[in-house]
């Protein structure tokens, strides 16, 4: 495992962020890169310290840590058993779990989306999802679906009441599926702690510790670490370098030289891990950085791009382009492109425009809504390397593969295509359309859009006028799990249009502890209501059978007493709609605004 380093951009400013990564080879052979843990921004000190922890690690360690571990003298502390039913073909539902969680399948199948993976469980199989993990759960199969959640928190006994790992400390397992060697003596022991649980008594505590801990044990094994790889950790960081500096003059001595072996040694090993020679690699990359260029930046100079990708002499850079590609890059760029739209944004975007690509992500409700998608070949996002979505893309042949940016998916899809990035909207939805427009070739239609809607944003403020003038407020809230957000200017629930486009006045709670703290969203407990108090309430529910039972801010007498609550404004839209700030759903939160604040 290794230390990767990510830029973000947030609010015009920089930030360096890190985590936790570890390779693998696919079944495929080709080598993987996926994230054990999200550290965020750390100083010097805690750099250096970390990846002290990582080079000495010892070649011999538990496939998940124990339960109680001395170094850090970490251990689980029980939290909640919940059993789950879902009906046959039940919608999708999001889930954001406040602690570490186990998900245990009895019967039935589940299908599960987190933000950056996809998982199919059967019974008598299990999911680890940390704290903070947001995910869709859907049952697509003709029988009921049973599920156990188990929930419990990290403890260390020499920090009272600190219920979260140390830095540099990995949590119980990585998200995803858990490998049980004995599925049904799990299920017993968790019918154990369940009735437990829900004893009485005065050993209540000490039996469901008991149970907990037996159950944990069987989770939890010991095995060997799998044997190092010859490569050993320099290809760990190989490869995301040539990533990075492939305009550079590379060269196998040089890189070799920099990671201590011998250059035959690190050709060997380059190609049984890769499939490939060094050079040919790095020239694979500099080829679909090329397309890139070409299809992104139609004014660019051959030369220019030449040299933007690392070849000395636009003649050198034509021979190797037409070898790869089959075509000289001049007539490259001016061929018809096809896509694959691999976000529920860029998707109905394309249609707007007038461009239908090979592939795309689309929500339920969105085809519905969109004739021009019909036919069109889906897939679910996220995009991952399962297979059946690799053979998607694959049947696809897309030109130009489209993503938005917190996808950071590049180097997985890269194999499939050249790869456009779709910057994130910030605080305005203008620039990634635009963006967008560009890199397929829609600009007019993007303008004459635009003009559009912004006609119509003309004509609903003249609608709302007298309540603009009034400055009656408005605070949107969100339901997830068993929490309540309140959702200021941002591109989810609807805050760019309601606040920034219609000028509608936020309540002072979202002014305050929202918009001037440059936040998107915040929790909100009952007695904090009082100063989201508002004369409109949007209340988007994504209450879901972990929590049946409305959030406690919503029961309280604090709720009972705001003005949108005492005068019948409170209003609960489909969240679906307003959840993106794609052009689709922009005019369908436009239209459903606008009938909520005018209608009698």
């Amino acid at each position: 495992m290794f230390l990767k380093k990510q830029l973000v951009r947030k609010h015009g400013k920089t930030y360096t962020y890190y985590r936790i990564v570890s390779s693998y080879v696919d079944e495929q052979g080709r080598r993987r890169h996926r994230t054990e843990k999200y550290l965020g921004a750390l100083s010097e000190e805690e750099l250096i310290r970390i990846r002290g922890e990582l080079q000495g690690r010892k070649a011999y360690r538990p496939a998940m840590p124990e339960v109680q571990a001395a170094s850090s003298e970490i251990t689980y502390l029980f939290q909640s058993l919940h059993r789950l039913n879902y009906a046959p073909r039940s919608p999708k539902e999001w889930n954001v779990t406040a602690s570490d969680m186990v998900l245990l399948v009895r019967e039935g199948s589940a299908d599960i989306h987190t933000h950056a993976q996809k998982y199919s469980l059967q019974a008598g199989m299990a999911m680890y999802a940390p704290a903070g993990c947001g995910m869709y759960i859907m049952n697509n199969a003709d029988r009921p679906l049973r599920m156990d959640r188990i929930t419990f928190f990290p403890h260390t006994p020499h920090l009272p009441g600190n219920s979260s790992y140390p830095p540099g400390q990995s949590p119980l397992h990585q998200e995803g599926i858990i490998p049980l060697a004995a599925p049904g003596r799990l299920l017993g022991l968790a019918d154990e702690l369940a009735e437990a649980a829900t004893s009485s008594g005065p050993h209540k505590s000490i039996r469901t510790t008991l149970a907990f801990y037996q159950w944990l044990a069987a989770l939890v094994k010991l095995e060997p670490a799998a044997l190092q790889q010859e490569s050993g950790d320099w290809m760990e960081s190989a490869l995301p370098y040539i990533r990075d500096h492939y305009w550079e003059d590379l060269t196998r001595d040089q890189l070799a030289f920099l990671y201590g072996v011998s250059p035959e040694h690190f050709s060997r090993l380059f190609k049984r891990d890769t499939g490939c020679s060094f050079t040919d690699y790095v020239c694979r990359i500099r080829i679909r950085k090329a397309q890139e260029l070409l299809q992104l930046h139609p004014h660019k100079m051959m030369n220019e791009i030449a040299s933007l990708t690392g070849f000395h002499s636009e003649h050198y850079f034509s021979r190797k382009f037409k070898q790869m590609i089959g075509t000289a890059p001049s007539v490259y760029r001016s061929l018809p492109k096809s896509y694959a739209a691999l976000s529920s944004y860029i998707t109905p975007a394309m249609l707007k425009l007038g461009v239908k690509p090979n592939i795309g992500v689309l929500e339920p409700w969105m085809k519905e809504q969109l004739s021009e998608a019909k036919n069109m070949l889906i897939v679910d996002a996220p995009i991952t390397d399962d297979p059946a979505t690799l053979d998607k893309l694959t049947s696809a042949e897309p030109d130009l593969l489209l993503i938005e940016q917190y996808q950071k998916q590049e180097d997985l899809l890269r194999e499939y295509g050249p790869v456009c990035v779709i910057p994130d909207a910030d605080d305005d939805w203008r620039p990634p359309l635009l963006f967008l427009a560009n890199a397929i070739g829609r600009n007019n239609e993007a303008f004459t859009w635009m003009n559009r809607f912004e006609q119509r944003l003309a004509e609903a403020r003249q609608l709302l006028a007298p309540l603009i003038k009034r400055q009656e407020t408005v605070t949107l809230f969100k339901i997830v799990s068993d929490k309540l957000y309140a959702y200021g200017n941002s591109t989810s629930m609807g805050g760019l249009l309601l606040y920034k486009e219609l000028g509608l006045t936020p309540s002072p709670g979202v002014r305050e502890q929202l918009t001037e703290a440059g936040l998107p969203n915040k929790e909100v407990p009952a007695d904090a209501l009082a100063s989201y108090d508002a004369d409109h309430i949007f209340l988007f529910d994504y209450r879901s059978i972990w929590y049946p039972d409305k959030p406690a801010s919503l029961q309280s007498a604090a709720w009972q007493q705001l003005k949108a609550v005492r005068h019948g404004r409170v209003y609960t839209p489909n969240p679906d709609l307003y959840y993106g700030y794609d052009p689709l759903s922009l005019e369908l939160q436009l239209e459903e605004t606008l009938r909520l604040l005018t209608s009698p």
